[in-house]
């Protein structure tokens, strides 16, 4: 099947999902939702998904059995850029890790350690695209830090099920090698993954650093203890459009500079071309032809115009430009969306010069649309962050954008 035909067999099944997809975004704290996948209740408890994609049958052995992933060729997808290791898998991005089908039961089990053990990562599992809350998240993240076999799930009932391992901690904070998976059961074949592709570029922001964020914490902001990259714009987005998402984010980085000495060191030119940046500084290059997004969405320039001196226009403008050509050189056919506004405007500054170098693209020839979106508002989490609510409206303005574009 060719390119085109499959992203056509794609776009027509996300007309479908675009049509429920606002009722799809949910998630903030201490309310209750009902969803086409699933239910929330007030208590923060999860339900299993209500309607639920067309299943094999079971095969009923439920024999334990411990999966090397660097040998599991079958029934089994990563989410996000990972890093094969010899004997292990590199996970490190903000909402990355793997999914799985399998005939299962009882408990699932991940080994798993921290790079570093004095920097941990948190991670959660996700049964039959359940719908979780941010409590749900607070109540079932598994902390990773020696190298053992952490449950992730339990007392799951007996039948095939699609399971989901999510990174919700960014690579700055703690970088996490996995190793094995251990099922009471056997792996599945996944259906073909004909999904939307969405990569985001982003900083804290899409990192979600800081939503979890809550009065009872002990300072403003916490770093692991109040971030959660499932509940993020680009996460809400991702799922509301039932997308294959690549975020690649790093708290305090910019498109021409951020938070670290001296700022250029942390422009996002200097990370975006790794498979993991913070695996090693100059680690193996990201294959760009791997996976092509069909939109590519950045949120960038609250810490360039955010650090004590901020960057001028003129320096902003011209990384801007660079920015859009590299993206455009990797992905030729992309959609570029910049969605901006979450912790700020800077005065207008930022949407003005990109909206600039927009123009600038269309005018040299780039016959492929820019698209420029305003987000709302948020700055009830740590650090003056966006909180899960928050991240959620920005999830449906940024899903209403998109679902023009497709």
């Amino acid at each position: 099947m060719s390119h085109n035909s499959k992203r056509g067999h794609r776009l027509m099944a996300l007309a479908v999902v675009c049509a429920l997809s606002l009722s799809l975004l949910t998630g903030c704290q201490q309310t209750q939702t009902t969803e086409e996948t699933g239910s929330t209740t007030g208590d923060g408890t999860t339900t299993a998904a209500t309607t639920a994609p067309t299943k094999p049958e079971p095969l009923g052995d439920y024999t334990q059995r411990t999966l090397a992933l660097t040998e599991v060729t079958e029934g089994l997808r990563y989410d996000g850029r990972v890093t094969p290791l010899d004997d292990r898998v590199g996970i490190d991005w903000t909402y990355s890790g793997f999914t799985f089908r399998a005939d299962c039961q009882g408990d699932i089990q991940v080994t798993m350690k921290a790079v570093n053990i004095s920097n941990p990562s948190y991670v959660v599992a996700v049964l039959d695209g359940e719908t979780l809350s941010a409590q749900d998240i607070l109540d079932r993240r598994v902390k990773v830090t020696t190298k053992k076999a952490y449950t992730v799930l339990t007392d799951v009932p007996a039948g095939v099920h699609d399971i989901q391992l999510v990174k919700l901690t960014e690579a700055q904070l703690g970088l996490l090698d996995v190793y094995d998976l251990t099922i009471n059961g056997q792996l599945m074949e996944l259906p073909e993954d004909d999904r939307l592709k969405i990569e985001f570029i982003g900083d804290s922001i899409t990192s979600g650093l800081g939503n979890l964020w809550n009065s009872s914490m002990d300072r403003q902001t916490n770093g692991l203890a109040d971030q959660d990259g499932y509940h993020t714009y680009a996460a809400f987005t991702a799922r509301a459009l039932n997308a294959d998402a690549h975020v690649v984010s790093l708290s305090g980085w910019g498109v021409a500079g951020g938070w670290l000495t001296p700022p250029e060191d942390a422009a996002i030119e200097n990370a975006y071309g790794y498979r993991s940046y913070y695996r090693n500084h100059t680690s193996e290059q990201w294959d760009f032809s791997s996976w092509q997004p069909d939109i590519v969405v950045i949120n960038l320039g609250t810490n360039d115009k955010g650090i004590p001196t901020p960057v001028d226009d003129e320096t902003l403008k011209a990384k801007v430009l660079e920015l859009f050509a590299d993206i455009r050189d990797h992905y030729p056919q992309a959609q570029i969306v910049w969605a901006y506004g979450l912790m700020g405007t800077a005065g207008g500054s930022v949407e003005q010069v990109v909206r600039e170098c927009m123009e600038e693209r269309a005018a040299q020839g780039d016959a492929v649309p820019y698209t420029y979106v305003t987000l709302p508002m948020d700055q009830n989490g740590g650090g003056a962050h966006p909180n899960v609510s928050g991240q959620e409206r920005a999830g449906r303005v940024l899903t209403a954008a998109l679902k023009k574009l497709i």
